[in-house]
């Protein structure tokens, strides 16, 4: 089954027989199962710089990794990742002093689903 499927599954079974005239009870011939069908995404997000400590001006490099353990898609999925920015975070960024860069995994980046990264400006 399409792992991003939702809605109803309808699978219906039909009993013929090879002549009508052998059939004794015609209504209990058909039947059908109907499941709900739920997509099952499982997002997570992790993020490190890989220190403890920081020196307050030195360059600092983050990686953040997103994923997705479940068995479905997870279709039209938004990352976030908002930036502290000084004066309103006091340990915050300065504006303009970062760059952004972003990359997908080889699976997602192949099947031409990867629509790259709306980066902003920070």
């Amino acid at each position: 089954m399409f792992a991003n499927a939702n809605g109803h599954l309808v699978y219906a079974v039909t009993a013929s027989p090879r002549s009508v005239g052998e059939e004794l009870n015609p209504n209990d011939n058909t039947d059908d199962d109907d499941d709900l069908l739920i997509p099952a995404p499982d997002l997570s997000a992790a993020k490190t710089d890989g220190l403890n400590e920081v020196v307050a001006g030195e360059s600092l490099s983050y990686e953040i990794t997103f994923a997705n353990a479940g068995v479905s898609d997870a279709l039209v999925a938004l990352f976030d990742d908002p930036a502290p920015i000084y004066p309103v975070e006091t340990a915050g960024l300065e504006v303009d002093s970062g760059s952004w860069t972003c990359s997908a995994n080889a699976p997602l980046a192949l099947a031409g689903r990867w629509k790259g990264c709306d980066l902003g400006a920070l």
